[in-house]
Parts: C-alpha cells; sequence; structure tokens
C-alpha cells in the first residue's frame, strides 16, 4: 500500500526527532520476521529503552542524508528497519545481537555509535561488551578479593595457632 505525502512526512518526522535523541542505532533487516517475532523485539528493546521502527528505505535515506549519515538503506537486503538506543547505548545493540541469535531472520547490517558508521563486525563486538553493571560488579569483586584472601590468611594463623594449643594441652 503507497502511503500518503502526510503519513510520509510524520515518518520522516518520527526519524528526525529519533536521530536528535539517539546514543547509537543498529541497522537490521527484518526480512521473513512475523509480527509475534517483532513484537517480542520491540517488548525487549522496551525495556531497554530503546525502539524499534520499521521504515521505507528512501524516507530513512533522505533522513540521513540531512543528517550527513554516510548509509545507504537502499543497497541493503530485505525489509529495513532501526534499532535506536536512548540512554545505554549498549543494551539495545546487546538485546539486538542476542535476538538475532534467537531468531536467523533478523540479520545486523551495520549501525551508528559515537557520530559514525559502524560495520556489522563492530556492532558485534559491542554486543559482546559487559554491560555497566557486570563492569562494576566485575570491578568490586576485584577491590574485594584481596580482602577475602587476608582475612582467609589471618584466619588460617588463628587455625593453626589453636591446633597447636590443643596439641599442648593434650600432652
Amino acid at each position: 500500500m503507497a502511503l500518503t505525502r502526510e503519513q510520509k512526512q510524520k515518518i520522516i518526522e518520527k526519524l528526525r526527532k529519533n536521530l536528535e535523541h539517539q546514543k547509537a542505532m543498529v541497522f537490521v533487516s527484518i526480512a521473513g520476521l512475523k509480527t509475534p517475532e517483532l513484537n517480542e523485539l520491540r517488548e525487549k528493546l522496551k525495556k531497554d529503552n530503546g525502539l524499534l521502527m520499521v521504515t521505507k528505505k528512501t524516507l530513512a535515506e533522505k533522513v540521513f542524508e540531512e543528517k550527513e549519515i554516510d548509509y545507504h538503506p537502499r543497497q541493503a537486503e530485505g525489509e529495513f528497519a532501526l534499532v535506536f538506543a536512548f540512554e545505554d547505548p549498549i543494551l539495545p545493540i546487546k538485546t539486538c545481537f542476542n535476538f538475532s541469535k534467537e531468531k536467523e531472520n533478523l540479520k545486523i547490517l551495520g549501525g551508528y555509535f559515537e557520530n559514525a558508521v559502524v560495520k556489522k563486525e563492530d556492532i558485534v563486538m559491542l554486543a559482546k561488551i559487559p554491560t555497566r553493571k557486570e563492569l562494576i560488579s566485575q570491578f568490586i569483586a576485584s577491590l574485594k578479593a584481596p580482602i577475602v584472601r587476608f582475612i582467609n590468611i589471618g584466619s588460617a594463623n588463628l587455625r593453626s595457632f589453636i591446633y597447636l594449643l590443643g596439641q599442648i594441652k593434650s600432652q
């Protein structure tokens, strides 16, 4: 079904608005994904403060040209969609990557990260980076480890001393 000029203008405005507020963006092909699968992805992205926006390639390309983003959606195979990350730039990328492992029809084509177009391989690399929470917990564990070792060494010496006193008492 062809879109009217008003409908196209509304889509372009949404794209412009989302592009202004995004911290990262993933370009995906959704050819072959069924509506329930798309809705499942949308829900997962919503929890991560992300957004999946299915759009016509020509409209996306028009907005990309305005914003001087050097990516050409017309060259992409299949149906085109954008995944926007609004707060944490990595979480929606991770969600998208993990979903693409579950559903083979979702294909990552590339992305836009820190004001530069990045290749698919770079998006996959970003998806494999631990989340902020994981990094914080690893950092805390590394701070805690020497203290725990010190306490264990101290208690081992105390146990040895008590064992020695027990041996002396029994003689």
